[in-house]
C-alpha cells in the first residue's frame, strides 16, 4: 500500500518520528542545528535534511553548516526571507550561496525557504543544478520563474485560506507537486487549531485531487513518484 508523503516537517520530540513510522508517512525532517541532528539520529529518523535556515544565519558558524549538510542526504531548508525575520538580507545571502555550492558538490537535493525575496531566490537557483523543493510557496508573484527551474512545490496546511497557496496548486502540474505539514506547530499556526496529523495530510491530498480532477489514489501514486524523483534525481 502506498503511504502518504509529508515532504517537509519538523520534529520536536521522538513521538512525532514514531507517529510518522506508525502511519507509514514518509517525510524529510529538518535538523535545526547539530544538537537537533544528534537527537533526530538518536530517534532513528529515517530521512533528515540539514542546513542553516535564513532566520539563523546571524548566529551560524561554518562548522555548523558543514556538519549539518555533510551528515544529511538532503540540504535545507535554506533560502532568503525579508518578511518573517529581522536578519538582514545581506547576512543571509552569503550563507545561502555557500550552502548551494556545498549541496552541488555533494549532489544533494535542496529544500528552499523563500519569503519576500522570491525573484532573487529564483535568480540564484538558476546557477545550480537542483533539484529543489520550494517548500510551502506562498507568494502571488515569482511562480513562473521557479517553474522554469528543476523544482517541486509542496502545498502547506493553509491551502484552504491562502490564495497564493491555492494559486500554486492550480498552476503547478501534478507531476511536480508535493504536500507538507511543516511540523505539528505549523499546522496549529496555519489553522489556529490542534488538528489530527494524519487527517490534515489526507485533507490536503483530497483537496489536490479535487483541484486536479483526479482520484485520491492517483494523487497518492503521483506524489510518491515525485518524492522519489526529488530525493533521487539521477536514478
Amino acid at each position: 500500500m502506498i503511504g502518504l508523503i509529508d515532504a517537509h516537517s519538523h520534529a520536536t520530540d521522538a513521538h512525532f518520528v514514531w507517529q510518522q513510522k506508525e502511519l507509514s508517512i514518509r517525510s524529510v525532517i529538518n535538523a535545526e542545528n547539530p544538537t537537533h541532528l544528534a537527537e533526530l539520529t538518536r530517534w532513528q529518523t529515517p530521512l533528515i535534511s540539514g542546513g542553516i535556515h535564513p532566520w539563523h544565519t546571524d548566529t551560524a558558524t561554518t562548522a555548523m553548516m558543514t556538519q549539518l549538510i555533510a551528515q544529511t542526504p538532503v540540504t535545507g531548508e535554506i533560502g532568503l526571507d525579508t518578511v518573517w525575520t529581522k536578519v538582514p538580507l545581506a547576512t543571509q545571502l552569503p550563507w545561502f550561496k555557500r550552502q548551494l555550492d556545498m549541496a552541488d558538490a555533494l549532489q544533494h537535493p535542496v529544500i528552499i525557504h523563500t519569503k519576500g525575496a522570491e525573484l532573487l531566490t529564483a535568480h540564484l537557483l538558476q546557477q545550480h543544478p537542483g533539484p529543489f523543493l520550494i517548500h510551502w510557496y506562498s507568494a502571488l508573484t515569482g511562480l513562473d520563474q521557479f517553474l522554469a527551474l528543476p523544482t517541486y512545490f509542496s502545498i502547506g496546511p493553509d491551502l484552504m485560506t491562502d490564495v497564493a497557496v491555492q494559486q500554486v496548486l492550480r498552476k503547478v502540474p501534478l507531476s511536480r507537486l508535493l504536500v507538507e505539514s511543516d511540523g505539528l506547530e505549523s499546522i496549529y499556526w496555519a489553522t489556529g487549531q490542534h488538528q489530527d496529523y494524519h487527517e490534515t495530510l489526507l485533507a490536503l491530498y483530497q483537496q489536490v485531487a479535487a483541484v486536479k480532477h483526479v482520484s485520491v489514489s492517483v494523487v497518492m501514486k503521483q506524489l510518491a513518484i515525485n518524492f522519489e524523483k526529488f530525493l533521487h534525481p539521477v536514478d
